[in-house]
């Protein structure tokens, strides 16, 4: 085999084996999602010293179904049809924000995380066992439950999320009341709120930032 790879890599010039490569990656990709729909393309940032790249290290994923996804698929649906809910209105205070926060709403499905990414969370809890999981920005729970589904998989775990739309968060705590008890939803964000609920002697494990932030 090495004596193959060094005819390969005499007889080929550098830059067309990066060429070669790149072809071979996109026709890798596309074939592997047509055998495997469930599979997720990923591209690390970080590449030296990484739990993940160790543990996730293909350019394209195999995705097992989470646990209960189905019925985490029936309370998105069930949340996006209440329509628009309103913003948090302390939004309307951030200072040269891109997008329009005043008197705006959104439905469940344009803030929430796909079947696909979801599935990826609970795998994810399920190979890394993370004793606390913290979430910023609940919005309706979708993600949440995603997160729940992978802790109930290991019957270990907790998962701390914050959200400061009171309307949101009841709606989000509906939704993982459903999957499980393992969460505390805190209606507020995160910076005002995380010492009082994890407290000196506990640790992060997996952090989600999923938020505007507002300081």
């Amino acid at each position: 085999m090495n004596i193959f790879k060094s005819l390969f890599q005499t007889i080929i010039p550098a830059k067309k084996r990066d060429s070669w490569r790149q072809i071979k990656n996109k026709y890798t990709k596309q074939l592997q999602k047509v055998i495997s729909p469930e599979s997720l393309d990923i591209n690390w940032i970080k590449k030296e010293n990484s739990w993940l790249l160790d543990n996730f290290n293909r350019p394209i994923i195999s995705i097992p179904k989470a646990l209960m996804s189905e019925k985490i698929e029936k309370l998105a649906e069930e949340a996006n049809q209440l329509g628009p809910e309103p913003l948090w209105e302390g939004y309307e205070n951030l200072q040269n924000y891109p997008r329009e926060v005043k008197e705006t709403s959104r439905t469940a499905n344009q803030v929430r995380t796909n079947q696909k990414v979801g599935n990826f969370y609970a795998y994810l809890i399920q190979k890394r066992k993370p004793a606390i999981v913290v979430e910023f920005g609940t919005a309706f729970g979708v993600s949440g439950m995603y997160w729940l589904s992978g802790l109930e998989s290991n019957n270990f775990g907790e998962l701390l999320t914050f959200d400061p739309n009171q309307i949101w968060a009841e709606i989000a705590r509906k939704n993982l009341s459903g999957i499980s008890n393992r969460f505390q939803l805190v209606n507020g964000t995160f910076e005002d709120n995380i010492d009082a609920y994890l407290g000196s002697d506990r640790q992060i494990d997996i952090a989600f930032i999923d938020a505007i932030q507002s300081a």
